[in-house]
Protein backbone atom coordinates (compact mmCIF):
# COMPACT_ATOMS: atom_id res chain seq x y z
CA UNK A 1 0.00 0.00 0.00
CA UNK A 2 0.75 3.32 -0.94
CA UNK A 3 -0.11 6.47 1.25
CA UNK A 4 0.98 10.08 1.51
CA UNK A 5 3.74 11.42 3.33
CA UNK A 6 2.08 15.34 4.42
CA UNK A 7 3.45 16.46 7.38
CA UNK A 8 1.80 14.77 10.24
CA UNK A 9 0.55 12.34 8.46
CA UNK A 10 4.02 9.91 9.06
CA UNK A 11 2.87 8.84 12.48
CA UNK A 12 -0.15 8.11 10.86
CA UNK A 13 1.30 5.45 8.21
CA UNK A 14 4.08 4.23 10.59
CA UNK A 15 0.94 3.22 13.13
CA UNK A 16 -0.74 1.89 10.55
CA UNK A 17 2.20 -0.23 9.41
CA UNK A 18 2.58 -1.72 12.54
CA UNK A 19 -1.12 -2.56 13.45
CA UNK A 20 -1.24 -4.75 9.93
CA UNK A 21 2.02 -6.40 10.86
CA UNK A 22 0.54 -7.30 14.20
CA UNK A 23 -2.29 -8.86 12.11
CA UNK A 24 -2.57 -12.48 11.72
CA UNK A 25 -5.61 -14.06 9.60
CA UNK A 26 -7.28 -17.30 10.54
CA UNK A 27 -8.78 -20.35 7.98
CA UNK A 28 -11.80 -18.07 7.58
CA UNK A 29 -10.61 -14.97 6.81
CA UNK A 30 -11.20 -13.38 10.67
CA UNK A 31 -8.19 -11.28 11.68
CA UNK A 32 -6.82 -10.93 15.35
CA UNK A 33 -3.54 -10.21 17.39
CA UNK A 34 -0.74 -11.89 17.14
CA UNK A 35 0.86 -13.13 20.23
CA UNK A 36 3.30 -10.34 22.33
CA UNK A 37 1.60 -8.01 19.88
CA UNK A 38 2.46 -4.51 21.73
CA UNK A 39 -0.23 -1.90 21.71
CA UNK A 40 0.94 1.48 19.82
CA UNK A 41 -0.14 2.94 23.49
CA UNK A 42 2.73 0.60 24.95
CA UNK A 43 5.46 1.75 22.47
CA UNK A 44 4.56 5.14 22.87
CA UNK A 45 4.76 5.10 26.96
CA UNK A 46 7.87 3.54 25.77
CA UNK A 47 9.29 6.09 23.83
CA UNK A 48 8.10 8.62 26.22
CA UNK A 49 10.24 7.30 28.82
CA UNK A 50 13.25 6.67 26.91
CA UNK A 51 13.16 10.35 25.92
CA UNK A 52 12.48 11.40 29.55
CA UNK A 53 15.88 9.34 31.10
CA UNK A 54 17.72 11.08 28.56
CA UNK A 55 16.66 14.13 29.18
CA UNK A 56 17.13 13.51 32.66
CA UNK A 57 20.51 12.10 32.02
CA UNK A 58 20.77 15.67 30.23
CA UNK A 59 19.57 17.33 33.37
CA UNK A 60 22.04 15.56 36.05
CA UNK A 61 24.94 16.34 33.53
CA UNK A 62 24.25 19.88 33.62
CA UNK A 63 23.72 19.60 37.37
CA UNK A 64 27.53 17.95 38.15
CA UNK A 65 28.90 20.86 35.70
CA UNK A 66 27.29 23.24 37.90
CA UNK A 67 27.68 21.88 41.24
CA UNK A 68 31.09 19.90 41.27
CA UNK A 69 33.43 22.61 40.43
CA UNK A 70 35.34 24.11 42.70
CA UNK A 71 39.11 25.56 43.44
CA UNK A 72 41.69 23.37 43.58
CA UNK A 73 44.28 23.94 46.74
CA UNK A 74 46.27 26.20 44.20
CA UNK A 75 43.27 28.35 43.29
CA UNK A 76 42.52 27.32 39.81
CA UNK A 77 39.17 25.30 38.54
CA UNK A 78 40.15 22.08 37.35
CA UNK A 79 38.90 19.96 34.18
CA UNK A 80 40.31 16.88 32.77
CA UNK A 81 39.87 15.71 29.38
CA UNK A 82 37.33 12.36 29.06
CA UNK A 83 37.51 11.84 25.46
CA UNK A 84 40.35 13.90 23.70
CA UNK A 85 43.51 15.53 25.05
CA UNK A 86 45.51 18.86 25.21
CA UNK A 87 45.24 20.34 22.16
CA UNK A 88 44.75 23.27 19.81
CA UNK A 89 40.96 23.68 19.59
CA UNK A 90 40.48 20.70 22.42
CA UNK A 91 39.82 23.08 24.97
CA UNK A 92 38.37 27.00 25.84
CA UNK A 93 39.93 29.76 25.54
CA UNK A 94 41.68 31.67 28.46
CA UNK A 95 43.02 28.43 30.52
CA UNK A 96 45.84 29.47 32.85
CA UNK A 97 47.42 25.88 32.89
CA UNK A 98 47.54 22.47 31.91
CA UNK A 99 48.79 19.02 32.40
CA UNK A 100 49.14 17.31 29.51
CA UNK A 101 50.36 14.00 31.58
CA UNK A 102 47.60 13.72 33.85
CA UNK A 103 44.95 10.98 33.87
CA UNK A 104 42.66 9.75 36.35
CA UNK A 105 39.94 6.60 36.96
CA UNK A 106 37.18 6.31 34.21
CA UNK A 107 39.26 8.91 32.06
CA UNK A 108 38.88 8.02 28.13
CA UNK A 109 41.12 11.56 27.34
CA UNK A 110 44.46 12.36 28.53
CA UNK A 111 45.18 15.73 30.57
CA UNK A 112 43.94 18.17 32.62
CA UNK A 113 43.65 22.29 32.09
CA UNK A 114 42.77 25.17 34.63
CA UNK A 115 40.77 27.73 34.33
CA UNK A 116 40.88 31.05 36.94
CA UNK A 117 37.63 31.38 36.74
CA UNK A 118 34.68 28.32 36.40
CA UNK A 119 33.65 27.52 33.41
CA UNK A 120 29.65 27.39 32.21
CA UNK A 121 28.39 23.92 32.39
CA UNK A 122 27.44 24.08 28.54
CA UNK A 123 31.14 24.48 28.18
CA UNK A 124 32.39 22.05 30.18
CA UNK A 125 30.08 19.41 28.03
CA UNK A 126 30.97 20.89 24.65
CA UNK A 127 34.58 19.85 25.32
CA UNK A 128 33.85 16.76 27.33
CA UNK A 129 35.58 17.81 30.09
CA UNK A 130 35.05 16.65 33.58
CA UNK A 131 35.90 19.13 36.75
CA UNK A 132 38.38 17.39 39.13
CA UNK A 133 40.44 18.41 42.56
CA UNK A 134 44.20 18.79 40.69
CA UNK A 135 46.40 17.20 42.91
CA UNK A 136 49.56 17.10 39.99
CA UNK A 137 53.03 17.75 40.12
CA UNK A 138 53.11 18.32 36.35
CA UNK A 139 51.35 21.68 36.09
CA UNK A 140 52.77 23.86 33.19
CA UNK A 141 51.21 27.13 34.86
CA UNK A 142 51.27 30.17 32.02
CA UNK A 143 51.68 33.79 32.79
CA UNK A 144 49.68 36.79 32.32
CA UNK A 145 50.98 37.59 28.93
CA UNK A 146 53.12 35.06 28.57
CA UNK A 147 52.45 32.56 25.49
CA UNK A 148 51.17 29.18 26.14
CA UNK A 149 52.17 27.38 22.64
CA UNK A 150 49.40 28.29 20.45
CA UNK A 151 48.91 30.61 17.92
CA UNK A 152 45.70 32.87 16.83
CA UNK A 153 44.76 30.40 14.94
CA UNK A 154 44.31 27.44 17.55
CA UNK A 155 47.53 25.51 16.10
CA UNK A 156 50.64 24.99 17.63
CA UNK A 157 53.73 26.57 17.29
CA UNK A 158 56.81 24.51 15.29
CA UNK A 159 59.35 26.33 16.88
CA UNK A 160 60.33 27.47 13.92
CA UNK A 161 62.98 30.46 13.63
CA UNK A 162 61.57 33.65 11.47
CA UNK A 163 64.27 34.29 8.21
CA UNK A 164 66.26 37.31 8.37
CA UNK A 165 65.95 39.61 5.76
Amino acid sequence: MVYSCRPGEEKFNRSLAHLLAGLTWDENGQPSLKDGYATLEKLNEQEMQRNLDELLAQVEARYEAIWNSAPSKDGYFWYRYDETSFGPMMQPDAHSAYDKAYTSEGQNGVGAVAYLTQLHPDVILDYKLSNIQYEGENATYIKEGEEHGLREDGTEALGEVPTRR
